[in-house]
């Protein structure tokens, strides 16, 4: 039992001497620092991977520079050019638009100085096209001209149109251009005896007009004189509206 005791007392001591002689590693020496140089260096990059990362953190260096400007040269950007015919075609077309706007505004500017230019312009059209441009005196110096000249045709046409223009300027009718006389025609429909009598009126005028058929001279006479009597008609019913 003694022996025992003496053995592990011998035993700590020799561990409290062993622990208490030891001292602590200091990093700051000589030694640690040329370990720490032999390890690898992390500030510059060592492969592909990180140059590239490198690069595109913004910390690129002149050799991968010149690498990136070697590649973009080897591969060049492709552009799709437009073919010439496309801009000589735009080209033109600009011209031709550019062009019919000056003419216009010519045009206009050339009626407001001179405002005679405007009439002229006018009774150039045809009444067929234009006939609320017109008035009832330029429509009655047109048949007394075409009856002074024995013109029986003009007579016919002139007669019709001013009948057409006092039945729009009596609401009988509503004129447009693009309509035809057989619509007038179904205008007049709550008044029979008049839609009658505008019926054979427009039938012979657009046979003479439109249609060039030759009519014996008695025969025009006689259909002028139905004219006249039928607008007449056409202004008593206008003087009593």
């Amino acid at each position: 039992m003694l022996r025992s005791g003496i053995i592990y007392w011998c035993l700590f001591v020799l561990a409290s001497i062993g622990l208490n002689g030891q001292r602590p590693v200091s990093i700051d020496t000589a030694a640690w620092h040329a370990s720490i140089r032999k390890l690898p260096s992390y500030e510059a990059p060592t492969s592909l991977w990180e140059k590239n990362r490198a690069v595109a953190h913004g910390k690129s260096s002149r050799r991968t520079e010149r690498e990136a400007e070697k590649v973009f040269e080897e591969q060049p950007v492709k552009r799709r050019d437009v073919p010439k015919w496309v801009n000589q075609f735009l080209r033109i077309l600009l011209i031709i638009l550019a062009g019919s706007i000056l003419f216009k505004f010519i045009r206009k500017i050339r009626v407001i100085l001179n405002p005679a230019l405007s009439s002229t312009i006018q009774a150039v059209a045809p009444p067929e096209s234009t006939l609320t441009a017109f008035t009832e005196p330029w429509f009655l110096d047109q048949i007394a001209q075409a009856k002074k000249e024995q013109d029986a045709i003009q007579t016919i046409r002139y007669q019709f149109l001013y009948a057409l223009w006092l039945l729009h300027s009596n609401k009988l009718v509503n004129w447009r251009k693009e309509k035809t006389n057989a619509i007038y025609l179904k205008e007049l429909q709550q008044l029979p005896s008049l839609q009658k009598q505008f019926g054979q009126r427009a039938q012979f005028y657009e046979l003479v007009w439109y249609g060039r058929i030759a009519v014996h001279e008695g025969i025009m006479q006689s259909e002028v004189s139905k004219s006249d009597a039928f607008l007449e008609v056409i202004k008593a019913r206008g003087d009593h509206a």
